[in-house]
């Protein structure tokens, strides 16, 4: 009976070739070595909690919902991803998984997750960044089709030196995952990766929900399951 591990991606997280590019690609090799059944969950990349949330359960619904072997499930999340864990199974929010596969769930991990807001959110929110990104979500999901996506990738792994001195520093680690995410793809990846476009401008308001302001009032609606095991570390 091997434990289930579903890794959640934080804010702009993208799934590349082995997972979410950047940070899942590392981990989730070790936890498989250790024993453990790995799953990199999609969510909208920008959007709300409450809707990142719902992907979440629908993927451990599609994962475990058919085995009955009762096998323990840990949630592990990064940034925003910790938020996502920790609204699934607040007794609290009405997104909710079924009983049998929530009394499964042991633990829920938060890695540099900002429970109580963060001011980055504040900075983008005032450039209004998730605009611009719905904007080139909007413009490149239309132009991507196969063979310019095979251009495109091309193009970023033979400058990718040049494209990440060039890169704002504030961004750079973000727009570093997307961009591998691209090189790693290939033309099975395609449509997964026109969705992520796709959801850009579709699925937005994540960063004004993260800021301070705001968490607040989350924390108060959001609380702890008394029962869970909750850990959260800082970096």
């Amino acid at each position: 009976m091997r434990p289930h591990v579903f890794l959640i991606p934080g804010y702009l997280g993208f799934r590349g070739k082995q997972g979410y590019s950047g940070y899942w690609d590392t981990v989730a090799p070790i936890l498989t070595e250790h024993g453990f059944t790995c799953h990199s969950v999609m969510t909208e990349p920008v959007g709300i909690v409450a809707r990142r949330t719902r992907s979440l359960r629908n993927a451990i619904i599609t994962a475990c919902g058919n085995d009955d072997d009762g096998s323990p499930i840990h949630l592990v999340g990064h940034s925003m991803g910790g938020l996502d864990a920790r609204y699934l199974l607040s007794p609290s929010t009405s997104v909710r998984l079924p009983e049998p596969l929530r009394d499964r769930v042991r633990t829920v991990v938060s890695i540099a997750t900002p429970h109580h807001g963060t001011p980055i959110a504040e900075f983008y929110q005032s450039l209004r960044a998730e605009d611009l990104l719905g904007f080139i979500g909007r413009v490149a999901a239309r132009w991507s089709t196969d063979d310019r996506l095979d251009q495109a990738s091309r193009f970023i792994a033979d400058h990718r030196r040049h494209i990440d001195r060039v890169l704002s520093k504030a961004g750079r680690e973000e727009f570093a995952r997307i961009l591998q995410g691209i090189v790693e793809a290939d033309p099975d990846d395609y449509s997964e990766l026109r969705a992520y476009l796709t959801s850009l401008p579709r699925y937005r308001g994540a960063l004004r929900r993260l800021r301070i302001r705001y968490m607040a009032p989350f924390n108060d609606r959001v609380t702890d399951d008394p029962d869970m095991r909750y850990i959260s570390y800082v970096s």
